[in-house]
């Protein structure tokens, strides 16, 4: 029987403390940091003389989508777990060369066009700044871990010169690996009444994305789809910390090919407003 009251007594404290506990609802724009610059640049080629330009941007600037489940542990403290949607703004570089070959003009142009999108889970401690009037402050910090990564890689490759015209479309997928960081936040909610709060503040993400794999999913030659006559090794690219090349030995077409990490930078900051329930 006392099992019985215990139990009963644990759903009641539940329930009377159910005030302690809330849910935001917030929507942003990322903008990178220093650090998450992608440092892509445009290249440009004409009658030999080469220019290079920084194009700015990082993989995690774009909108945010945030909902953020929260427990008040005590007027000053809380703890959130948050589940967050970044889609991320594309970005996009070229290179046009103009050259001579035996009298012959060539031009090339590719156009490189990359974005992510991910979710990202990100549990955080709350640290509520004393305050008697209807605004009150906060700062709170945590981990983000990325869950479900996938970025598109499009490579759009145009050659012309006397004897006609060659175009290439490739579209790379790179997914999987876990990326973790770290997040911090300033902010304020602002108090309508006992149940709906106005919640804004700037949060800083420190975080690099290191994909696991990188796949093909499109390969047009001159408006032909040609995905079907690529050999595994050129569809599918696995990344590895250690890589061994034996030159004395073809590469085998039926095995993935296997290159070193690449990290694509995810650092931001970003500003975001929403709407915050107390349960």
């Amino acid at each position: 029987m006392k099992y019985i009251f215990s139990i009963l007594f644990i759903i009641s404290s539940f329930i009377l403390n159910a005030q302690d506990f809330y849910i935001n609802l917030q929507t942003g724009n990322g903008f990178p940091t220093e650090a998450g610059q992608t440092n892509y640049y445009n290249i440009d080629i004409v009658d030999n003389v080469e220019t290079r330009e920084i194009i700015t941007g990082g993989f995690g600037e774009g909108l945010y989508f945030r909902g953020n489940f929260g427990y008040n542990y005590s007027s000053a403290v809380s703890f959130e777990f948050g589940f967050n949607y970044l889609l991320g703004k594309t970005i996009i570089n070229e290179e046009d060369y103009n050259f001579f070959i035996q009298n012959n003009i060539i031009y090339n142009e590719i156009d490189y066009v990359r974005n992510i999108r991910a979710f990202l889970f990100t549990p955080q401690l709350v640290i509520k700044i004393p305050s008697k009037s209807t605004l009150k402050p906060y700062i709170k910090t945590g981990v983000v871990v990325g869950t479900f990564m996938k970025s598109n890689f499009e490579s759009n490759f145009l050659a012309e010169g006397t004897n006609g015209s060659t175009t290439i479309d490739i579209t790379r997928v790179l997914d999987g690996g876990t990326p973790f960081g770290f997040t911090a936040a300033l902010g304020t909610t602002y108090d309508l009444n006992d149940k709906l709060s106005l919640i804004a503040n700037f949060t800083l993400l420190n975080m690099s994305y290191r994909p696991y794999k990188s796949t093909v999913v499109k390969y047009m030659r001159n408006g032909e789809d040609e995905l079907n006559n690529l050999t595994l090794r050129e569809r599918e690219t696995l990344f590895n910390n250690k890589v061994e090349i034996d030159s004395n030995v073809m590469p085998n077409d039926n095995e993935v090919n296997r290159a070193l990490p690449i990290s694509l930078p995810m650092s931001n900051v970003s500003f975001n407003v929403g709407l915050q329930v107390n349960l």
